[in-house]
């Protein structure tokens, strides 16, 4: 009743920024990732393309696919331009090498993540987990890798809201 509601205050207020992270946010919580992804799109569009709203965008683009799309890998970009949202970005950049057959390439950029980050970041196991998973597909060991140089700032501890989420 309460996204009826959000829905139609929308209609009636279509520039309502707030509104349409609200409505996004939702979207996604409830597993409906093409209907967050059009949400997040609008506010992004609204926010001039905001840094952070790009970051979440993207992430619903892949929910919504399956896939780190190129509208998404663009999202991911424009994510790399704030702190907060660094991460999650950088996360789903290395999924798309991985996903375009750069195994060695998201392995580096996932190390430089794991790098430079907290070790209690809240992507830390997500990461590790990615890290040990393609380096035994590739038979290499997880300790030998070099990161890739930093594309964007490291995070701080209580950036846990960049957390990429796993989109498998």
């Amino acid at each position: 009743e309460a996204l009826v509601k959000l829905r139609a205050h929308l209609k009636t207020k279509p520039d309502d920024l707030t509104g349409w992270l609200l409505l996004a946010r939702s979207e996604v919580g409830l597993g409906r990732y093409r209907d967050g992804a059009e949400a997040y799109a609008r506010a992004a569009e609204l926010s001039s393309n905001r840094p952070d709203i790009a970051a979440e965008w993207g992430e619903a683009q892949v929910l919504a696919a399956g896939s780190v799309t190129p509208a998404a890998a663009k999202a991911f970009e424009a994510g790399l331009q704030d702190k907060a949202s660094a991460p999650k970005s950088r996360y789903y950049l290395a999924l798309a090498k991985l996903e375009q057959g750069d195994r060695r390439g998201a392995l580096r950029d996932w190390a430089a993540l794991a790098a430079d980050s907290p070790p209690d970041a809240a992507w830390q196991p997500l990461l590790r987990q990615r890290i040990a998973e393609v380096a035994k597909a590739e038979g290499v060991d997880p300790a030998t890798i070099t990161p890739s140089a930093a594309p964007a700032p490291a995070a701080t501890a209580g950036d846990a809201a960049a957390q990429p989420r796993s989109a498998e």
